[in-house]
Order: C-alpha cells, then structure tokens, then sequence
C-alpha cells in the first residue's frame, strides 16, 4: 500500500474499486502517516460499552478519530446516523483514555 502512489482522483477512484475497506482505512492511515502522525488502524475499546475505531492518528497535541466509509451511494439520513455513532465512539473513546491514564 505505501508503495504505490495516487497522484489524481482517477488513480483514487481505480483504487477504491479494486480494494476493500481494509485497504481504504490503511490509505487513510498511510497519509495521516506521511505528514508526521502516528496511526493506529481498527482499535477495539472497551469499557462499559465496547467499540471499533477505524483509524486514530495522533500527533502535534492533537488526536483524530476516524471512521472511514467506502459508500457507492450515500444520503443525510446515512451521514446523520453515522455522525451520531461517532459521537458516541468519541465518548467512549474519552471515557476509554481517562480510566487507563
């Protein structure tokens, strides 16, 4: 993955049609990667409530939770569940990192 190189939204596109979302979370991983992050890719939390996050990347005092969708198609309803879930991840996530500090 960290061998090839995407240079245009083409490229992107053949990309995305050839791979599975594994491949499409390490990409999202992999450019996190080549600005200077540190990633962690598909971390299961646990706590009162377990979770999967796709992707953390942390660096420069900051932490970025990602969750990444390979959509055909996508709608507000869709959008508006998934912002709802990755709240809820976030909570986790904070509830997660405070009781293991």
């Amino acid at each position: 993955l960290l061998h090839m190189r995407i240079t245009n939204e083409e490229e992107l596109q053949e990309f995305l049609n050839k791979t599975g979302w594994q491949s499409f979370e390490k990409l999202v991983a992999a450019i996190f990667e080549e600005h200077g992050y540190e990633t962690r890719v598909n971390k299961v939390i646990t706590g009162n409530k377990k979770t999967q996050i796709d992707v953390i990347a942390t660096g420069y005092g900051k932490k970025i939770v990602v969750e990444c969708k390979k959509w055909k198609k996508n709608s507000s309803t869709k959008i508006k569940q998934e912002i709802k879930k990755q709240l809820e991840r976030m909570k986790i996530l904070n509830e997660h990192t405070i009781q293991y500090m």
